[in-house]
């Protein structure tokens, strides 16, 4: 009798301890993930169709997509995987995010870059013009990939009508950009614990840190140009070659950035094609050039999965898939109205060049430099992940994209903004390349490992100082004003002679998008 007490006790103990264990934390199914990050990507796009294209097409595009989304919310394409995260780890991620986006000047609540000029401008006119924002004195109007802008804008015109005053609606409208850019951040941090099944704080936090911190070796290029007078930005140490840490990305252009990661790590995530086309397709009203860039490593995993299926005689299955109907409605719904609205920039040119060509033409110097910049940018994770990934085509055609990325241009001569935002998802693909080995090691012993886990510790240390001198230049610029929010916004509007053209449409009457698809202004 007393042996049965026992017993049951000691069962009664162990159920406790498992209880008391999991209200400590939280199951996440990448289902429901996967529905709030397409809906965050898709709700500003319907908005904008909504209020900016004429309601006989905004109408039958919007029930066109919703055909193909409707299967996708009911997850009968998505990975069933699920991740049991740690209620401490996910307070952690969720603070780290707010943190990392109000720290890049999101919000206009610390220190801002001087892109943030050009941003404010852009999300101002969102929120006091009327949409379509057209500049009728100069016979311009706003096309720019709008995505981020477009809730908290609308937002603030919401405020607007209800009679708020116009400081208070900027405040406001700038308070939930941050809150919205922490979502987005909070669901990728999310994503990548599902992508790598890290639940535990230690890992997210492992993470986290390489998520802020990665980046190129920076500093070695920059000593080995200038020696130790270290500029206050230094990824452009190379003169003609640049890619961005995310840091850096977050700073300058968070608009672009974490939709683009967001993209990456949905694509990664996918167990089949079905879901492609309408992730690609909604990240394009936010990062039409990471798109782009990432379309190479895309084009790999299709031929992968076409592949494995020919293998089990599953070809048709795999037809099936490729043309399912969250492909199709989004390449019928998305495609032609964003192609039609992105030709009325003004400084939109297709013509693609080589780099050099804006630098008096290819030399031995700019070879040289090449070489050295992608060595240390790339090339060293690129060889630290080789034992663990070169079996893989995502391996190759992540390193042929960098390359490829690193010295193509499009645009107008001397525009940088395609070759740095193309890189991303491949750099964010090699950053989770880099994570899977990090969080592999932690489980593996040996000399060998350690040796490797060594090595990629000490470049990401020397990769981390470069958003260190990002934080360090906004320290500088916050003492030197005197204040936390030393916001970058003297441009205030769109509306003048000489706005930046990367932003407008000139001579927007005369274009397709304006004559056929914008409703008539009033």
């Amino acid at each position: 009798m007393e042996k049965e007490q026992i017993r049951t006790l000691e069962e009664r103990d162990v159920t406790e301890k498992i209880l008391g264990g999991r209200r400590k934390t939280v199951i996440i199914a990448y289902q429901k993930v996967f529905n709030m990050t397409l809906m965050y990507l898709m709700v500003p796009f319907s908005i904008f169709i909504l209020t900016w294209v004429k309601t006989k097409i905004a109408v039958p595009c919007l029930l066109l997509l919703g055909i193909g989304i409707l299967p996708c919310f009911r997850g009968k394409s998505n990975s069933q995987s699920k991740v049991e995260l740690q209620k401490a780890g996910m307070v952690y991620l969720v603070l780290v995010a707010v943190f990392w986006c109000w720290s890049a000047g999101i919000g206009g609540f610390f220190y801002q870059s001087p892109d943030h000029h050009f941003r404010n401008a852009v999300f101002r006119d969102l929120i006091y013009e009327k949409w379509p924002v057209i500049y009728e004195e100069y016979g311009t109007g706003m096309v720019y990939y709008l995505g981020i802008w477009i809730v908290p804008a609308f937002l603030g015109k919401m405020l607007l009508r209800m009679g708020l005053a116009d400081e208070s609606v900027w405040t406001v409208s700038n308070a939930f950009l941050l809150l919205w850019c922490s979502l987005g951040v909070v669901l990728l941090i999310i994503l990548l614990c599902l992508y790598f099944q890290a639940g535990r704080a230690s890992d997210i936090a492992v993470l986290v840190m390489i998520l802020i911190g990665f980046s190129g070796l920076d500093i070695v290029g920059e000593i080995w140009n200038n020696g130790l007078n270290v500029h206050n930005h230094i990824e452009w140490w190379s003169e003609y070659f640049q890619f961005r840490s995310n840091t850096t990305s977050v700073f300058w252009a968070y608009n672009q950035a974490i939709p683009g990661w967001l993209m990456t790590i949905l694509l990664l995530s996918e167990r089949d094609m079905r879901n492609y086309g309408l992730i690609l397709g909604s990240a394009l009203f936010y990062a039409p050039f990471a798109v782009v860039g990432i379309s190479l490593c895309i084009t790999v995993m299709i031929f992968k999965a076409f592949r494995e299926k020919y293998r089990e005689g599953k070809i048709r299955e795999a037809l099936r898939d490729f043309c399912s109907y969250s492909n199709v409605t989004a390449v019928f719904a998305m495609l032609p109205v964003m192609l039609a609205y992105y030709s009325c920039n003004a400084g939109c040119d297709f013509k693609v060049r080589f780099v050099w060509e804006d630098y008096g033409g290819f030399s031995v110097k700019i070879l040289t430099t090449w070489i050295c910049f992608f060595l240390l940018e790339a090339g060293i994770y690129i060889c630290l992940v080789a034992k663990s990934e070169y079996r893989k085509p995502l391996y190759y055609a992540t390193a042929v994209s960098l390359m490829a990325g690193s010295i193509l241009a499009v645009g107008e001569m001397g525009e940088v903004v395609f070759r740095i935002s193309a890189t991303m998802p491949a750099l964010f693909v090699l950053m989770c390349f880099v994570m899977k080995i990090v969080l592999d090691r932690k489980k593996k012993q040996g000399v060998k490992n350690r040796v490797c886990a060594a090595m990629i510790f000490v470049t990401m240390a020397l990769g981390a100082v470069t958003p260190v001198i990002e934080y360090i230049r906004a320290i500088e610029a916050i003492q030197e004003r005197g204040t936390v929010c030393a916001v970058a916004d003297d441009l205030k509007t769109l509306n003048s002679e000489d706005a930046p053209e990367n932003f407008i449409g000139k001579n927007i009457q005369e274009s397709f998008f304006y004559r056929y698809m914008m409703p008539p202004t009033r």
